[in-house]
């Protein structure tokens, strides 16, 4: 049996989302997971969106033949590339089953928990020898949505940093970091109106500088720069609609996925501000790395009330845990489980 990660790579590209997935591909290999790569074809052009089909359709189609029956391949879901150009991918999966390799295929979103994306899911994921989703929440759906498969909880992101990164000390305020769009992050502009006082750090692409939240932005980094400039004691884990709970398809989602952002705070060794109701705030109190609230102006009025003795071990706990996530702890431990699955299944 031989491992293999399939990494959809473009060099000119830096968002949070390549983050994430070169994350995924970079533990993996560090493990032995031999990698194949395709190219990631993803912009607004139109004839990019023409030229993405065949595209993925070619790249795609010599990986079953580099693979012997009974190997292993990890997958991320969804490919990163347009919606119509990854069904062009299919093919080639479905080669690969018939020949007898394994898929393992890695959740980064479940875009039918925001209104789009259920046929891309119907059609890939019954494909999948084992799943790994982001939590217990994430599995609970994917059991009524009929998926049947052994699926796996990663229970957070892992966030490498690279080495020599320099990690800003804290200093002061509440770090908001990702897509500031307001209508992605309508919450900010509504508290700018509401509660300017209040002492947030804002750092992303696509925020409105002519809003009245002005005064808090930062600016916009890559991920590895962005560690070098977080300021806050603590991080805001926080989307949709409103500050007083999370609204809307976005805010909605929250129920269900593992924030990257959650990931790169306590990368940064920040304890977090989150909403009660997220998949992920039973994970933050469990490792006492942050606050639960319902509203963000709880979250603050806590976070704000706490004895030192109370945030310095927040703050170790997040440290400690930090290490974890820039090592790829929970990364590791998900794909060797499903190596072990695969391996008892063949032996049954």
């Amino acid at each position: 049996m031989s491992l293999y990660v399939l990494n959809e790579s473009d060099n000119s590209v830096q968002h949070a989302g390549s983050k994430a997935r070169n994350d995924i591909a970079g533990i993996a290999e560090t493990l032995g997971w031999r990698p194949l790569s395709v190219r990631k074809i993803f912009s607004t052009r139109e004839w990019d969106k023409i030229r993405a089909i065949p595209t993925v359709y070619w790249d795609w189609s010599h990986i079953p033949r580099l693979l012997e029956s009974g190997d292993v391949i990890l997958l991320q879901f969804p490919p990163d590339t347009f919606l119509k150009a990854a069904f062009a991918a299919v093919p080639s999966i479905k080669k690969m089953k018939r020949h007898g390799i394994h898929i393992v295929m890695l959740i980064h979103d479940l875009d039918s928990l925001r209104g789009q994306g259920k046929r891309l899911e119907a059609t890939f994921l019954p494909l999948a020898d084992v799943i790994i989703a982001h939590n217990d929440h994430m599995i609970s759906f994917l059991r009524k949505q009929g998926f049947q498969q052994p699926c796996i909880s990663l229970d957070i992101f892992d966030y490498l940093v690279p080495h020599g990164t320099q990690i800003c000390e804290p200093i002061s305020g509440i770090d908001i970091a990702g897509n500031l769009d307001p209508y992605k992050t309508k919450y900010i502009y509504e508290m700018a109106k509401k509660r300017p006082e209040l002492p947030f750090n804002l750092y992303g692409p696509n925020f409105d500088r002519n809003s009245l939240a002005s005064h808090w932005y930062r600016g916009s980094f890559t991920p590895e720069q962005l560690l070098s400039h977080l300021s806050g004691s603590f991080g805001l884990v926080w989307d949709g609609d409103s500050p007083d709970t999370c609204l809307g398809l976005q805010g909605e989602y929250l129920r269900f996925n593992n924030p990257h952002k959650l990931s790169l705070y306590i990368a940064a060794g920040k304890p977090v501000i989150i909403w009660d109701k997220a998949a992920e705030a039973s994970f933050v109190t469990r490792h006492n790395v942050g606050i639960a609230a319902s509203s963000i102006y709880e979250g603050v009025d806590t976070a704000m009330s706490l004895s030192a003795d109370e945030l310095a071990a927040m703050t170790a706990n997040a440290k400690e845990l930090g290490n974890c996530l820039q090592r790829g702890d929970f990364t590791k431990a998900a794909i060797q489980k499903a190596v072990s699955i695969l391996t008892e299944g063949e032996h049954n």
